[in-house]
């Protein structure tokens, strides 16, 4: 290329050289000239032709190196895109391989069951039996920020005065700390400040998570493992068990079926739900029971043990003597004979009760007065019988007046304040009609 511009440019010259020498030797060659200049302009213009598509040339062959260069640079991206590419597969494939050899590893369903089981069958070391002068329930012991306590059934306290706890091995605890209720869930839990020989953990909220049919397990009265099933949460959200774990003592433990893990505690049924005489003397359908979850939030309110225990004592005290103070309502005399009628809406007989107070001065006062009335009131006055009669109906009247009027003088703590205003209650409601009985009688 280079060669080719020297011999162009020689030419040229060797041209214009010849025509400045013609020019100056003959004047009359001028036609002569002139046609050797067109050849050179021609020569010049192709020179310049050539020059302008040289240079292009060189511009599009510039582009060209400029786009080489980008495919390159294209080249080695896709490249390393693919080499990124390979080394995720890579690890996609071992992953896959070691989910496979996982599931391959896993137990069965059978073996997963049976090691739930086995783990239960250790926790359940964790629960104790609560033992009071009227009723029993069951209890776990479980550790919380750093404490031991006793989580069970509010209810296991009811009508006791005093109470024993035993732990699995029967061995019995007697140093307690703290007592704390949450009384909307009908719990409760007491600290322990000795050592005990096992204790569980407060679950996680995967732990209390739960299906419309996880399996639950659970331990009879004697510590016996049962097997059922859960169905869901209700509306309170409390986990609704099947009839086979609902047979379980109130407070005792329940614990995930696959896992052994405690669960929940089981606790009767909310009773402002389950009244069986609305308007009445009962407050409640015996046997419910539900089961609550551990955990999350809880409402706990410290509580003199003592204190509750007496509060729960004059409250069933109460309900007691207002049954009996029923059945002197339904009561009714005539001649020498007591007829015992029906206590409105009541699911005991004038007899039961009577046989419920079998001990109490009243009712062998009500059973002299039947023998009198059978033995002379025949031959007494109506006046020595409306006496007789007057007497001990007067007794079970002042007996109530009495124990009402210091009810209303005492002061009950949150956890008994509503039961406290219900049997006030049933009581005046008792009162009202054992004073139109009286008043008939007379």
């Amino acid at each position: 290329m280079k060669t080719r511009n020297l011999f162009r440019r020689a030419t040229l010259a060797s041209l214009a050289g010849s025509t400045v020498l013609l020019s100056s030797c003959n004047e009359d060659q001028s036609a002569e000239v002139e046609r050797l200049t067109e050849e050179v302009e021609a020569v010049q213009g192709d020179y310049e032709s050539e020059k302008r598509m040289r240079e292009k040339a060189e511009e599009s062959l510039e582009k060209v190196y400029d786009e080489l260069s980008e495919l390159k640079g294209e080249l080695s991206a896709v490249k390393s895109e693919l080499k990124s590419a390979s080394s995720e597969l890579a690890r996609y494939r071992k992953r896959e391989e070691d989910a496979e050899a996982a599931e391959e590893a896993k137990p069965s369903r059978e073996e997963m069951a049976q090691a739930g089981r086995e783990a239960a069958e250790k926790n359940l070391a964790a629960r104790v039996t609560i033992t009071g002068d009227k009723s029993t329930g069951s209890g776990v012991l479980v550790e919380e920020d750093g404490k031991t306590w006793i989580y069970f059934s509010l209810k296991t306290l009811e009508g006791n005065s005093q109470l024993q706890i035993a732990g699995s091995g029967g061995g019995e605890l007697t140093k307690f700390g703290t007592f704390e209720i949450d009384n909307a869930r009908g719990l409760a839990r007491l600290e322990i400040t000795e050592e005990v020989p096992a204790k569980l953990s407060i679950p996680g909220e995967e732990t209390t998570e739960t299906g419309r049919s996880t399996t639950l397990l659970t331990a009879d009265e004697s510590g016996s493992l049962i097997e059922g099933r859960s169905y869901g949460r209700s509306s309170d959200g409390t986990i609704r068990a099947d009839s086979r774990i609902s047979a379980a003592p109130a407070g005792a433990p329940v614990l995930k079926g696959d896992t052994g893990e405690l669960f929940g505690v089981m606790v009767e049924a909310d009773e402002e739900e389950h009244l069986l005489w609305p308007d009445n003397y009962s407050r409640r359908r015996p046997g419910a029971k539900t089961v609550i979850r551990l955990g999350g939030d809880a409402d706990w309110s410290a509580v003199p043990v003592a204190s509750y225990l007496e509060e729960a004592r004059i409250l069933s005290e109460m309900d007691r003597t207002t049954r009996l103070v029923a059945a002197f309502a339904a009561m009714s005399v005539s001649g020498n004979t007591i007829t015992y009628g029906t206590i409105p809406d009541a699911r005991m007989s004038v007899e039961e009760v009577l046989e419920e107070h079998s001990g109490a001065d009243v009712v062998s006062s009500l059973k002299e007065l039947s023998d009198w009335l059978g033995d002379k009131g025949a031959r007494a006055s109506a006046s020595d019988v409306n006496k007789q009669v007057g007497r001990v109906f007067d007794e079970i009247q002042v007996l109530s007046t009495r124990q009402t009027k210091a009810f209303e003088g005492k002061r009950f703590s949150e956890a008994h304040t509503k039961e406290a205003a219900e049997s006030l209650k049933w009581r005046k409601e008792a009162e009202t009609a054992l004073a139109k009985t009286i008043n008939s009688i007379e």
